[in-house]
């Protein structure tokens, strides 16, 4: 890294970890530095698996015969990772990833073997973060509110509040807000419109959340 390289990377606030093309590999056909890989697994302490996707397939004449067929997806899962490394890691390496062509965030929520909350660390092959919501399928279908909706609705919130996912499940997205949004009340309205399972749920009320966006710019949208 020449001297400019450096003082635009450090005005910037960016990480200084770098990589070189050389040091990519190919793991379950994604293209990722080798070095985040092992760094990744050295701090959360867990060696990551092939990251696959289930489609469930239920028979109609033998409804005791089920069966899945595994989704065709490039990327790696760090499986149970305790919620404050999996939240290190997120905010160490998400940048760097992403400038890769690959998305890193956190899925599959849950507890360890001592009732700690931990996360599933997740890194796929997407072009940006609407791709990789769209590769994990989130949707609201008890709702008639389909992956595209999601996408679609996603969209318009980012125009408002320039938003980066953290969070990517089948029912499920949060993401840090880099500005509040200009009307916040509409925003939080909008939020409940989109998703009902939110009151009562995350928040008790619309007050409530619009407290929660002011003061730590962070949403997140579920269905139930």
């Amino acid at each position: 890294m020449n001297f400019l390289s450096f003082l635009i990377t450090l005005l910037m606030g960016a990480p200084l970890e770098t990589t070189n093309d050389d040091s990519k590999i190919q793991i379950n056909g994604m293209l990722i530095s080798k070095t985040y890989l092992n760094q990744i697994s050295r701090k959360s302490n867990v060696e990551f698996e092939d990251l696959v996707f289930y489609t469930w397939k239920d028979s109609i004449v033998d409804t005791f015969n089920y069966s899945h067929i595994d989704s065709f997806v490039y990327g790696v899962v760090f499986k149970k990772v305790d919620e404050k490394t999996a939240w290190k890691i997120f905010n160490k390496f998400h940048k760097m990833i992403e400038a890769e062509g690959n998305y890193l965030y956190l899925t599959h929520i849950s507890f360890d073997s001592t009732k700690n909350l931990c996360y599933d660390l997740a890194i796929l092959t997407a072009k940006n973060q609407f791709e990789a919501v769209k590769i994990v399928g989130t949707n609201g279908l008890n709702y008639d509110i389909s992956n595209e909706k999601v996408i679609e609705k996603l969209k318009v919130w980012h125009k408002d509040v320039k938003f980066v996912i953290t969070v990517i499940d089948y029912n499920r997205v949060e993401a840090y807000m880099k500005r509040k949004p200009k009307n916040l009340e509409t925003f939080t309205s909008e939020i409940v419109e989109f998703c009902p399972d939110i009151i009562g749920t995350g928040y008790t009320s619309e007050a409530e959340m619009s407290k929660a966006y002011r003061e730590k710019e962070y949403f997140w949208i579920w269905w139930d």
